[in-house]
């Protein structure tokens, strides 16, 4: 199995060792990663729950149309992603099976990605009814760039809030 740890908070992003890496001393190292930011909020904002909170956060700017049979949500993201429209798909169901993004600006075209969603289950090691996709594919410029299955997920207790270590905020 691989494992990656990569964070973003605020205007701060970084990958850690292990989970929490850098915040008590000899557990693990957390290693700034501030080009990063973008693209990492923009992965909160393309989940399921997070494109439900953009497309609220959007307000009126929010458009809802009908392709080929499915429901459409168009929105701006904003803050750090203005200027990246984000368009999900919705089945039969309402669970969001595709997400678009799409930069105005030709400099964020790093920004431009497509996810599929599939498989909605109960993921959690304590069941709770909430649903998540079992199977995500990211492609940027048409090629696959991930490729999982969900197996498990914690739910139950998410860590919502957390610290950025100092050796981030560490100006360099």
């Amino acid at each position: 199995p691989q494992h990656t740890f990569q964070v973003v908070r605020d205007n701060y992003a970084w990958d850690e060792s292990e989970l929490g890496g850098g915040l008590v001393p000899g557990k693990g190292t957390a290693t700034p990663s501030m080009t990063a930011i973008k693209t990492r909020l923009l992965q909160l904002w393309i989940l399921p729950y997070g494109v439900v909170k953009a497309a609220i956060a959007a307000d009126d700017k929010t458009k809802v149309s009908a392709e080929n049979g499915f429901t459409v949500i168009t929105f701006p993201l904003s803050g750090e992603l203005a200027g990246v429209t984000e368009k999900a798909t919705l089945d039969s169901k309402n669970f969001i099976t595709k997400v678009e993004t799409k930069a105005d600006n030709p400099s964020l075209k790093d920004l431009d990605l497509e996810v599929d969603y599939s498989d909605y289950a109960d993921h959690g090691e304590v069941q709770t009814d909430v649903l998540s996709p079992h199977h995500v594919v990211e492609k940027r410029g048409g090629k696959t760039v991930l490729d999982i299955e969900i197996k498990m997920w914690n739910a139950d207790n998410p860590y919502v809030v957390f610290p950025v270590p100092a050796s981030v905020k560490k100006p360099s």
